[in-house]
Parts: structure tokens; sequence; C-alpha cells
């Protein structure tokens, strides 16, 4: 039976022969035979060829609300549904001079993708509905929060501003200076924002520009050190890491330091958290495990007071980024954080890799955090969605990989 998906990539890629639009031929894959799945493994689930244009190439893969977004260098959205593989639609974001600014981001009307100095609103369906001109070149990934979209720009020093989607006239509802670009994304928690900048500072507001921490001097957490990356916050905590190798974890309600992990090198990447660890990218170190609380020791006596310096529980070499974590694992991304050479799936108590593709034709991957399903896609547009099989005994499409010698990682699927 052929699949719709490839049906309708097929007649794409046809038609847009004929007017001359795109010029990709699909790239072959293997056919993998269905096997029983006899140890932990990454198993595929769909896959489909995206219908590229001639001269295009892969930006970036992000997942929004049920489906995956492949942006491209000139600057078109592919949306495939993420269970199932098909292809629902392709957009060109912007004009065609236009440069897309990072990922799109959800509010209530649909789904955003920020360009230069544009936000672009589309329907959660792909349907335009408007372009939103912020006047000033955005610096950071845009965040959206209901109809307010939040992002960084090169407005004097530095700045952060709040656009609502929705308005034609005046959508830039205010900004405030940070005296430093905005690199990182902003978190958002309880409408509540917290902005990073190169000034070294913290800042948290509200939805009305409301200095959230106003018992701090300039409603300010001042490091003194550059922060190149973006802020994180869960129910408790804020967390952010600098230029001078420190990362910080904040109160967010007060703005007070709960707590720090000193690296000892420039931490250019921002940590990810979990409902259980922090995990920091070290470079020359990989990927550290950091837990969010540790009990101050005293005379081999655990206090009840937090410990000011946290140390990683385990850090794993040659693994650069995390994209979700189960009740047993965490699955990282092999690699700086800038680039992809497999996945894995690693203890989470004691760090040691349990099972890894080694999958070296994807070049960006991303994740559905709730389903457990990991989507990568070439450099040639193939897009394939995997998943994590921890118990042996079901059957499964399996692809086999190359075995590395030097890695010690078991590396029997790509």
């Amino acid at each position: 039976m052929i699949r719709p998906s490839f049906v309708l990539a097929g007649v794409v890629g046809l038609l847009c022969t004929l007017i001359g639009g795109c010029g990709n031929k699909p790239a072959p894959t293997r056919q993998d035979a269905f096997v029983l799945i006899d140890k932990p493994s990454f198993v595929k689930t769909w896959d489909v060829q995206l219908p590229l244009h001639s001269g295009d190439s892969i930006k970036g893969i992000y997942f929004l609300d049920g489906t995956v977004h492949v942006l491209t260098n000139l600057n078109f959205d592919h949306a495939v549904k993420g269970d199932s593989g098909d292809l629902l639609y392709q957009n060109q974001i912007g004009t065609p001079d236009a440069t897309l600014s990072g990922g799109p981001t959800l509010v209530t009307d649909g789904i955003v993708f920020p360009t230069t100095h544009t936000l672009e609103l589309f329907t959660r369906d792909g349907n335009f509905r408007r372009s939103v001109n912020v006047n000033y070149n955005i610096t950071n990934q845009a965040v959206g929060n209901r109809n307010y979209v939040y992002v960084g720009m090169d407005f004097k020093r530095g700045c952060l501003a709040q656009a609502d989607v929705t308005q034609d006239i005046l959508p830039v509802q205010w900004t405030f200076l940070t005296f430093g670009t905005v690199d990182g994304p902003v978190a958002i928690s309880e409408n509540v924002i917290y902005c990073a900048s190169e000034d070294g500072s913290v800042r948290a507001c509200l939805e009305d520009r409301t200095p959230f921490w106003p018992l701090l001097a300039d409603s300010t957490f001042s490091t003194g050190s550059k922060i190149v990356s973006g802020v994180v916050v869960d129910n408790r905590s804020c967390y952010f890491s600098t230029t001078a190798g420190k990362l910080y974890c904040l109160d967010k309600n007060t703005g007070r330091l709960r707590w720090q992990y000193i690296a000892g090198m420039d931490l250019n990447y921002g940590p990810q958290v979990t409902e259980t660890a922090v995990y920091q990218f070290v470079p020359g170190a990989g990927l550290a495990a950091i837990d969010k609380t540790t009990k101050m020791t005293i005379e081999s006596q655990e206090a009840a007071v937090e410990a000011p310096f946290h140390n990683p529980r385990w850090t794993l070499p040659g693994a650069g980024r995390i994209l979700a974590e189960d009740a047993q694992f965490v699955y990282v991304v092999l690699g700086r954080p800038n680039e992809v050479r497999g996945l894995a799936a690693v203890d989470k108590a004691s760090g040691e890799v349990a099972f890894a593709t080694h999958r070296r034709d994807l070049i960006a991957v991303t994740s559905d955090p709730k389903g457990a399903l990991f989507y990568g896609v070439s450099r040639g547009g193939l897009v394939v969605a995997m998943k994590p099989v921890v118990n042996p005994g079901s059957y499964g499409e399996i692809a086999l990989g190359p075995q590395s010698q030097n890695d010690g990682l078991n590396s029997h699927v790509r």
C-alpha cells in the first residue's frame, strides 16, 4: 500500500518539475525489513521526502502543536504531520529578500515566523494572516504568549519588545532597554517575562512592563559577565549561564540567588531544564547533568538548606544537548549543540549510554517531548521520525548503522 504522504510528495514534485519551480529528486532510501527488536533501540516510525526547490537547503526543524516544521534558506516552511508523516502544506515566509530569524513560535491565533524585522502570522493550518513590522532588526528567537510575541531588537544598545500580532496599527506595545544585545529567547512563566542580555543582567517584568523584582537594585540581577544565551524557568527557579563559565539558579519570584555551578569554561549555550535536572553543555567536557536541589552537608550531616554550589551528577563527553526524558532515560544529541552526530539514550542516574543511533545523514533534530518521538531531517530534505523502544519483544523497522570502534557506544541502529 502506498502511503498518502508519499503520493502527495510525488504529486508536488511532479508539478514543481513541470512549472520549473522545484529541481530536487527524492533521495533514495533503503527499505528496512520489519524485524523482532531484541534489544533497546531507536525505531523508525515513518520517513518522507520533502519537495525542496532547486538551490534550496535546510535551515532547521521544529515541532509545534503536533506538526513538524522544516524551514529552509529560501524561507520555505514545509509542514509535516507529526504522527503520520503526511505533508500538510508548504509556504514561503515573508518576502524573497527577508531572512528567517530562528524558528516559529505559537500564539493564540496561530503560528508566528520571525524574519529579519517582521513577524509573519499564519493560521495553524498554514493560511497567511498578516505581516507585522517591528521596525528594528530582531536579535533572538521569538517567543509567543497568548497574542503577544517577545523579541530582542537592535534599538540603541539592545532592547526587549512586546508585539501584539493581532494589531495592524502600532503592534509594538512597549520596549525596554537592556543595555546589551538580547541574544537568547526569553522565558515566560505565569505571564512573567524573564530576559537576559549581553550587559550581564537578567530582568523580569509583567506583561505591562512592571518590574517583577522590585527589591533588587534596578529590578535586575547582575552577573558582571556577558549572557549570550537564553533563560529557562520552571515552577520555582530561573536558570541561565554566562561567558564567565557560571550557571546560575535564581528564585524566580524574588530574583535572589539560590545556587550556582562553576564550569570554568565560557558557556555560550544556555541550560536545558527538565523535571529532574538541569543539563548544561560545557566545552571540552560535554553535557553535564546537575541536580536541581542539593542539600548542604555539614560535618557529614545533610542540612536543610540548599548548597550554594552544585556539581554535576555526571558528565557525558561527546554530547551537546537533550531532546526529552522519560522515567529511566534522558535522550541526548551527540556532538556539539550546533551539530548532530547521532542520538543516545542515557541512564538518568548514572550517565551511562544504554543505546544509540549513529545516523550520519541527519543535520538537524527536534522532538515531541510528550510523545517521545524524535524527528530528524537530512541535507537532502528526508524527514525521519524515530521513537525509542526500551522493552524488547515487539516488531519494528530498524536501520543498521556503522559500528564505531572508538566511542564505545552501542550503534547497532542508525
